[in-house]
């Protein structure tokens, strides 16, 4: 892993936020790199020293939300040795709801196709590395159908704005996964 420095590290954090608070209530076509810069502070040569274009800026959210969602799901599935079903449905909710807005203003983005493929593939890792459902998540049509079938779901909670609570959502899924 490359050994980012702590200042670098800050002013990333910056010019996402920055990214983040416009692309948050506008269309990323309606976003521009002088806005950003001066959204965070900065000029736009230290924009362009961390990414390529507001692309790039997005890509960069996109797989910064992930990562973060994909570290707490994991320490949660490690954890649940130690916890009964509902408390851990009750902390994955608690996590979803922290990242309710960006994974609402991801998903609505009809334009951004990069998303999906993205949280497909971080459940695609979960349930081969965690299910202990009895379906065979080594089998590459199974496991396209299930993750295919879960970020449609989540794609139409969102866009149905989010109708049903998120624990009885949860549920659901949970029930889908875990039959046997």
């Amino acid at each position: 892993m490359i050994n980012v420095s702590k200042s670098r590290q800050f002013t990333l954090g910056i010019l996402l936020d920055a990214f983040w608070k416009l692309y948050r209530n506008h269309d990323i076509e309606k976003i521009t790199i002088k806005k950003i810069t001066d959204t965070a502070g900065y000029n736009r040569i230290t924009f362009y020293d961390y990414f390529q274009d507001i692309y790039d800026a997005l890509d960069c959210l996109e797989n910064k939300v992930l990562s973060d969602i994909e570290y707490q799901l994991y320490n949660l599935i490690n954890d649940s040795e130690n916890n009964s079903k509902d408390t851990l449905l009750e902390k994955v909710v608690a996590l979803f709801e922290e990242y309710q807005d960006f994974l609402e203003r991801f998903f609505s983005d009809s334009s951004n196709t990069g998303f999906e493929k993205k949280l497909q593939k971080l459940i695609k890792g979960l349930l081969t590395n965690y299910s202990s459902s009895q379906t065979d998540f080594t089998n590459v049509y199974v496991l396209e159908f299930y993750t295919s079938g879960l970020v449609g779901a989540f794609r139409m909670w969102f866009k149905s704005d989010c109708n049903t609570p998120f624990k009885a959502f949860l549920y659901i899924i949970y029930s889908i996964i875990k039959a046997d």
